[in-house]
């Protein structure tokens, strides 16, 4: 495994492997099959799907289908813009164009005219032909169809054409047992990384106001923010502990923007709960904690200035930052 797909591997939503399926779905990526997911709702075809999405690098483009989804829906039609009649791609093109994996969350629920569209997309041709522009689009190697249903619904009227189903890799699901079940769902309710709790961010504010020159005023919230923590834990070492978070080299991934928008890691996850409840544990209440303190300065601050920018806007977009935060915080109480 190279460095790209253990980047990949870790920026992955969680997945709890049932059966090698896996293993499966990346033969079958290689092979440049489509797969067809079946199992029951809840049973995880959707989360398995961004999984791998994420694991192979791909981008993933999905569609909830519906009763009144038609082909034009999914392939594009013309549309009337300024400059006269122009064509707009629907997601499957998009997808096609774009070498994505395409997810059609529950095909049968589709008009029967849909799924004849993906016929030449789903055998050896893999083309996606555009009749009212006569384009006839070839998938480039990463593009990928997936389409998934549950069994539960199929009755006469809907279910899959042979002829559609027999062009599939198929992969069946059933709900994990407990053993498997149990860490997944601990795993997908965790906090989000990309929102650590505040207790982990109060350093930038509170430096912000020094630099502001808040004064008086700034000297008082340390002091407020001190005298929450615990018999013998100091500022500087509650903001120890928050540094080292920042800087640590399971973090340093997540502060790669350019990479963003990025799914959590476990190993960030678990960081990330470990050090706010570490964090916790420094102040004398659990219940009463410094971001509570923060967090009602950062309202108090971004209120006015919200109303403010939008009677006299500065611009189109005004950036809040923990500057200008304190710079108002610190024009309200100086």
């Amino acid at each position: 495994m190279d460095h790209s797909e253990q980047q990949h591997l870790v920026n992955a939503p969680f997945y709890a492997e049932q059966a090698g399926e896996v293993a499966l779905f990346e033969h079958a990526f290689r092979q440049r099959l489509p797969v067809l997911i079946k199992g029951p709702t809840g049973c995880g075809k959707t989360r398995f799907v961004e999984h791998m999405a994420a694991r192979l690098g791909r981008p993933l483009v999905t569609v909830s289908c519906h009763d009144d989804l038609s082909a034009a829906d999914l392939v594009g039609r013309h549309l009337i813009g300024e400059q006269g009649t122009v064509w707009a791609d629907g997601p499957l093109a998009r997808a096609v164009r774009s070498g994505a994996i395409c997810y059609l969350d529950e095909v049968v629920e589709a008009r029967k005219d849909t799924t004849v569209v993906l016929h030449p997309l789903a055998d050896d041709r893999r083309v996606l032909p555009i009749e009212r522009t006569g384009e006839q689009l070839v998938a480039p190697p990463g593009f990928m169809l997936v389409v998934s249903y549950n069994p539960g619904y199929q009755n006469l009227l809907k279910s899959l054409k042979p002829s559609t189903r027999q062009r599939f890799v198929a992969l069946s699901f059933g709900y994990p047992a407990p053993e498997l079940e149990r860490p997944a769902v601990r795993e997908v309710t965790r906090p989000d990384t990309r929102e650590p709790r505040v207790a982990l961010l109060g350093r930038p504010l509170l430096k912000a106001l020094h630099k502001e020159g808040g004064g008086a005023w700034a000297q008082a919230q340390w002091r407020a923010s001190s005298s929450l923590l615990a018999d013998g834990i100091s500022m500087d070492d509650l903001m120890g502990k928050v540094d080292a978070f920042h800087a640590s080299e399971v973090m340093r991934p997540f502060r790669n923007f350019d990479a963003w928008p990025m799914s959590n890691a476990p190993a960030q996850a678990e960081l990330t709960i470990r050090t706010s409840d570490e964090v916790q544990k420094m102040h004398k209440d659990p219940k009463a904690l410094i971001t509570d303190l923060l967090s009602a300065l950062v309202i108090e601050a971004t209120g006015p200035l919200m109303f403010g920018e939008s009677a006299a806007p500065a611009g189109p977009v005004l950036w809040l930052n923990h500057d200008i935060i304190a710079r108002q915080l610190n024009r309200l109480h100086g």
